[in-house]
């Protein structure tokens, strides 16, 4: 029995003596590597419309962007064909009855900003009209 004890007070003495408190986690560094939009369902409003909260999610800490109609993630091969530039972070976005919201994260100056484009029947052109949004905290 003694050489069982000893085993496990080396096991968990192994175990706990290696942690470094002040060393923060490693993907915690660059926050924008993890960032991502996150597509909350909220259901049909009274008109039976589908109603999403979006958010962007920065090293774990998630920020209410908008509430939106639709919310699918655009993968990486459509970031041209919607005017977003190949190194942002995310997107997401969608059409529902003529016309659709859209958003990407990109990363500027050290920070995290978000910018929202839109398109409707019957536009002129074919520009999804980026804006930006706000920088992320």
């Amino acid at each position: 029995m003694n050489k069982i004890n000893l085993l496990l007070l080396l096991a968990c003495g192994g175990l706990f003596s290696c942690k470094n408190a002040s060393s923060p986690p490693k993907n915690e560094a660059n926050t924008s590597e993890n960032a991502a939009f996150i597509c909350e369902d909220l259901g049909n409003d009274a008109q039976d419309v589908p109603r999403h909260r979006l958010l962007l999610q920065v090293a774990g800490v998630k920020t209410l962007v908008d509430t939106v109609i639709t919310c699918t993630e655009i993968p990486k091969t459509e970031y041209k064909d919607k005017e977003i530039p190949a190194n942002a972070l995310a997107a997401c976005g969608g059409w529902y009855a003529g016309g659709g919201d859209y958003f990407y994260a990109i990363e500027q100056a050290g920070k995290v900003v978000i910018f929202k484009g839109w398109q409707e029947e019957g536009q002129e052109d074919m520009s999804f009209h980026w804006t930006l949004l706000a920088p992320t905290k």
